[in-house]
Parts: structure tokens; C-alpha cells; sequence
């Protein structure tokens, strides 16, 4: 309609994204702040920077959660991406020597894209997800696991696959198959990793197929695939 506004969805203007370089991460204050891609700023005190605004930090994890990370929620430490804010320079290519007052801006369009990135491929899963419930983890693959299938891990026998030197499990006899008299049963498992590639080169029976009673399996027909 002409004269009439934008759309703006509320997912994207709920948050912005930024960075700041303090001068001292072991109580920060004071240093150098940019948010998306624009022009440096000195602030001189953490108060001065926008509330709608996360910001990547040049804090390690550790002063991070004793000091400003437990005060200011739009704050995340050094170690929150997998690249840290002192890596960045190398990344892309620019000498160690850079001005601290151009590194902030760097930060910020390098956070931006990542988060922003991330966060589209979160509301494609959830349309209703705001930034600001995701956002919310320690780390951002922390944030990535909301929209991922919780993971699954072994169990009972399986488990004891996984213990180091042990290759073996005594295991019960099949129900309705006699095992050896005095013998101790055993099920051999080979490595996860050759067998399934052998599962994957192996050929497909095609069916159908017919169920075999135990007692006849261990009788005398011979034709019977293993």
C-alpha cells in the first residue's frame, strides 16, 4: 500500500549485537565499544552501553562470571564464539599491530554475522523465537543446542563396550537355544566403526522372510542363513 510502513518483524529488532575492548577485563569500565559494524566509541564507564545490546567482550570465562557477567545479562565473555576477540586479527587477515580502537569494529560485524546467521536458522525451526530467549546460554553453541535433538547416549551392555582393554561380555543364552554345557556364554563385538562400514559395503537380503522357531534353527536344517 502506498504511504503506509514497513512490516518490521519483532524478531529482528529485538536485539542488536556489538563488541567492546575494556582496558581492564579484571574490572572492566572503561574502553573502546561498537555496536554492528559502526564507528568506535570510548566510554568510560559499563553503564553507558545500550541495554539492547549484546556484546562480545574481551573478558575471559573466568573474571567473566565472578564480576560483570553475573551484573549485566547483554555482556558475553572472550570465549563465547570459538574464535576469540584475540584471534579475530589473524582471521582476517589484518597485522597484530592494529589499532585497539579499530578491533572493536571488527568484533562486532564478525559477532553480528555469526549471531544473526545462527539465529535465522533458529527461527526457521521456532517463527515465534525471539533473540532475546535464545541468547541466553554460556556460549553460543550452548544457544544452538535449543533447536536440537537432545543427544543419546548408551546404555546397560552398551556401555560396557565403551570400557577400556574389554572386548567381550558374558552374555545369556538365547531363549529356547541350549548353549554348551559348563561353557560360559560370551557375544563378541567388534570396533563401532568397522562394523559399520562393513554394514554399509554388505549387501541387502531382499525379503520376505520367514520365521524360524529357535529349536529348528538349532536342528538339522542346513539351508538356513546365518
Amino acid at each position: 500500500m502506498v504511504g503506509s510502513s514497513p512490516v518490521r518483524l519483532h524478531n529482528q529488532e529485538d536485539l542488536r549485537f556489538g563488541a567492546v575492548l575494556f582496558d581492564d577485563i579484571e574490572s572492566p569500565s572503561s574502553g573502546w565499544m561498537s555496536i554492528e559494524g559502526t564507528q568506535v566509541k570510548r566510554i568510560d564507564d559499563i553503564h553507558q552501553m545500550p541495554s539492547d545490546v549484546i556484546f562480545w567482550t574481551n573478558i575471559a570465562y573466568g573474571p567473566f562470571f565472578s564480576g560483570a557477567g553475573r551484573t549485566r545479562s547483554n555482556l558475553r565473555h572472550a570465549e563465547y564464539l570459538v574464535c576469540k576477540p584475540t584471534e579475530i586479527l589473524g582471521e582476517w587477515g589484518y597485522p597484530e599491530n592494529t589499532p585497539q580502537t579499530f578491533t572493536p569494529v571488527l568484533m562486532s560485524v564478525m559477532f553480528s554475522r555469526i549471531a544473526r546467521l545462527t539465529f535465522g536458522i533458529a527461527s526457521k525451526c521456532n517463527p515465534q523465537l525471539r533473540m532475546s530467549e535464545f541468547f541466553t546460554n554460556t556460549t553460543l553453541q550452548g544457544d544452538v543446542g535449543i533447536f536440537l535433538p537432545e543427544a543419546e547416549f548408551p546404555e546397560d551392555e552398551a556401555v560396557e563396550t565403551c570400557t577400556a582393554n574389554k572386548g567381550f561380555v558374558r552374555f545369556t543364552v538365547t531363549n529356547g537355544v541350549r548353549g554348551p554345557k559348563g561353557g560360559a556364554m560370551i557375544k563378541l563385538r567388534p570396533p563401532r566403526l568397522s562394523y559399520a562400514r562393513k554394514l554399509l559395503n554388505g549387501m541387502t537380503p531382499v525379503g520376505p522372510f520367514e520365521f524360524i522357531n529357535p529349536q529348528e534353527a538349532s536342528g538339522g536344517r542346513r539351508n538356513l542363513a546365518a
